[in-house]
C-alpha cells in the first residue's frame, strides 16, 4: 500500500520505548501506515435484522454503484471545465466476504488518481478543516459544518475547492486562511456546498462533498442504520472469537460504545443475557441507544466501576443497592456467575488510524497495562470454571498486549490457558523477544513464549501487513480452576 500522508507524530520518548519492542525501521515503517487511511472498510451486517448476507450484499451494491453514478455526474458536472473527465469511473465497487465470518463485508478503497493530475496545477480556494475531522476525511468521508476552521474569502455553493487539515489547530473558527504550509496537510478535493459566510453559520449538515481524497471509501449514511453498521474488522472479530452461546450469560466489562456487545446479542440470537458495563452515564446511554436502534433485547446496560463488581458474600447472580451519598446505582455480581466475558479495556489506543498526532505521554503508556490488570483479575473472578475470556486492545504497545498476557499466565498458572483462535485467525502472531538485562532497564518485561505468540493474534499495519486494518490485539482464555 502506497503511504500518501506523512507518518503519525509520536512522542519522542513513547518512540523509543517501542522501538525497543520492534527495533527503529520497523517501527518507523508501522508509523507510516498508522497516519494512512486502511486500504478497505469493513461492514458488519446486523442478523438480528437482516438474516440474509447475500440480500445485504445486494442491497449495498445497489447502493454503491448509485453513489459511484452520482459521483460521476457531479465531477462531470464540476471539473469538466478544467480538463477531459475520464470515462471510466463507473465500474462496480468489488465487494468481498471473509472466509468464515458470515456477517461481514470487506469493501477495498478505490484509488482515483485522475482528479489529483487534473486539478494539480489549478489554484483553488481552500477550505481548512479541523484535525480530528483528518480521520473521517481521509476515509471518505463528507466534512460536516462543525469540522471547518477556515476559509478562503469567496467562496460560494458550488465552488470547487481545496481541503487542507490544519495539523496543528492554530486556525481560529471563521478566520482566512493564515496558515503556513507547515501547518496544512492537504486532504483532497470537493465542493462547497455553503457560501463561506453559511460555512460558520451553520451548525449542522454537510458542508463539503468530497470528490477525491487519497483512497475514496464509501458511505453508508444512506443505508438501513437498523442492518448496515461500520465497523473495524477485528472489532468484528472479536465477539466471533468469544464465540457466545445461545442461553449464556455474558458479561461485557467496558462496553461503549456498544459495537462488540449489540454484536454478541445477535450471535446468540437475543437467547440470554448480556450485562454490558460503563462507569459513565453518558456511554451507558450510548449503549442503551445503540441497543435499541439494532434490536438487541437481550442487552442489560448498567453503569459500574469495573473494578468493583464482586459481591464479597456471593448469593445471587446480580445485587443493586442505590447509595444514599450519590444518586448512582453500585452493581455487583456473584463470582464464577459469567459464562463467558468479553474485556476490552481502556488502552493507549496507538492502533487507531489515521492519525495525525499520537497525544499519549511515556507516563500514559506505561501505566494502561496496571489498569488493565486490575479489570483482568475482576474478569478472572467473575468467569466460571469452564467459561471463555476474550482480552482485546486497539493498541501496537506489547505491555498492553504480550505482556499483560505473560503476567496473567504467570499469576493463574494452571489456573487458565490460552486458547486457539480458529477458525478466525486474520492476524499475524504475538511478538516474541529476548529479555535481556538492558531491555529489562528499559521497563520492558517477560513476553510470550512462540507457541503461546502462536495463540494470540495482533494486528499491525504495515509493509508487512499491509492488510491490516488498524492496529489490534486479542487473546483468549479458558479457565481452568478457580
Amino acid at each position: 500500500m502506497e503511504c500518501f500522508f506523512p507518518p503519525i507524530v509520536v512522542n519522542q520518548d513513547v518512540k523509543a520505548y517501542l522501538a525497543l519492542y520492534y527495533g527503529e525501521k520497523r517501527l518507523d515503517d508501522i508509523l507510516s501506515y498508522l497516519g494512512n487511511p486502511p486500504s478497505f472498510s469493513s461492514i458488519r451486517v446486523n442478523s438480528l435484522h437482516q438474516s440474509s448476507i447475500e440480500l445485504a450484499e445486494e442491497i449495498l451494491q445497489k447502493e454503491l454503484s448509485k453513489q459511484i453514478q452520482d459521483r460521476d455526474a457531479v465531477c462531470k458536472e464540476k471539473l469538466g471545465k478544467y480538463g477531459k473527465i475520464p470515462e471510466t469511473e463507473s465500474e462496480k465497487w468489488t465487494i468481498k466476504k471473509p472466509n468464515n465470518v458470515r456477517d461481514c463485508l470487506i469493501i477495498p478503497s478505490k484509488s482515483i488518481s485522475w482528479i489529483k493530475t487534473l486539478l494539480k496545477e489549478v489554484e483553488l480556494l481552500e477550505i481548512i478543516v479541523d484535525s480530528k475531522v483528518f480521520t473521517s476525511v481521509s476515509r471518505g468521508s463528507d466534512i460536516y459544518a462543525p469540522g471547518v476552521l477556515a476559509a478562503s474569502p469567496g467562496i460560494q455553493p458550488g465552488d470547487v475547492v481545496k481541503v487542507v487539515v490544519d495539523i496543528n489547530n492554530k486556525s481560529t473558527k471563521g478566520e482566512k486562511i493564515v496558515l503556513d504550509d507547515s501547518d496544512k496537510l492537504f486532504a483532497g478535493y470537493g465542493v462547497s456546498l455553503l457560501s463561506r459566510s453559511a460555512l460558520f453559520s451553520t451548525k449542522n449538515g454537510v458542508a463539503v462533498q468530497m470528490l477525491d481524497t487519497f483512497k475514496i471509501a464509501p458511505s453508508i449514511g444512506n443505508l438501513d442504520k437498523e442492518t448496515f453498521f461500520l465497523q473495524n474488522f477485528p472489532s468484528i472479530l472479536v465477539p466471533h472469537i468469544l464465540g457466545p452461546k445461545e442461553g449464556e450469560t455474558i458479561i461485557d466489562m467496558c462496553a461503549s460504545p456498544g459495537g462488540k456487545t449489540t454484536h454478541l446479542a445477535a450471535l446468540m440470537k437475543n437467547k440470554g443475557k448480556i450485562f454490558a458495563l460503563d462507569k459513565h452515564e453518558s456511554k451507558v446511554q450510548n449503549i442503551r441507544d445503540l441497543a435499541t436502534l439494532l434490536n438487541a433485547s437481550c442487552i442489560i446496560p448498567l453503569k459500574a466501576d469495573s473494578t468493583k463488581l464482586l459481591q464479597e458474600k456471593p448469593n445471587s447472580e446480580i445485587s443493586t443497592k442505590k447509595l444514599k451519598t450519590e444518586n448512582v446505582q453500585v452493581h455487583k455480581f456473584s463470582p464464577e456467575s459469567m459464562d463467558r466475558v468479553l474485556l476490552d479495556p481502556p488502552c493507549s489506543g496507538i492502533g487507531q488510524r489515521p492519525k495525525i498526532k499520537e497525544e499519549m505521554t511515556l507516563k500514559n503508556v506505561l501505566s494502561c497495562s496496571d489498569y488493565q490488570l486490575k479489570l483482568f483479575d475482576v474478569a478472572f473472578k467473575l468467569l466460571r470454571v469452564g467459561g471463555t475470556m476474550v482480552y482485546s486492545t486497539c493498541t501496537i504497545n506489547p505491555k498492553e498486549n504480550e505482556e499483560v498476557v505473560r503476567k496473567v499466565l504467570d499469576k493463574y498458572n494452571s489456573r487458565i490457558t490460552l486458547v486457539s483462535q480458529e477458525p478466525f485467525m486474520f492476524g499475524a502472531p504475538g511478538l516474541v523477544w529476548e529479555l535481556t538485562d538492558e531491555l529489562k532497564a528499559k521497563g520492558v518485561d517477560k513476553g510470550l513464549s512462540l507457541e503461546e505468540a502462536k495463540l494470540v493474534q495482533r494486528f499491525c499495519p504495515s509493509s508487512e501487513n499491509p492488510e491490516h486494518q488498524i492496529g489490534f490485539f486479542v487473546a483468549k482464555f479458558v479457565k481452568l480452576g478457580s
